[in-house]
């Protein structure tokens, strides 16, 4: 999957989301982005993490 990252629309103690852009379907999505020294609290977060189509029900 090809995508271009937006502006960030979340930070927190260890992450930052930001709006992101699939650039083959137009798609929005959010990702999360750490420092390496934190990713162990995102891969301990991934159980719990949700895939959720938001591109029908906010504009960016």
């Amino acid at each position: 999957m090809n995508w271009t990252r937006g502006r960030i629309i979340g930070r927190g103690s260890s992450a930052a989301v930001s709006i992101a852009t699939d650039d083959r379907t137009g798609k929005v999505f959010a990702v999360k982005s750490a420092d390496v020294s934190k990713s162990e609290l995102l891969r301990r977060e991934q159980g719990n993490s949700l895939y959720v189509d938001v591109s029908s029900n906010c504009s960016v």
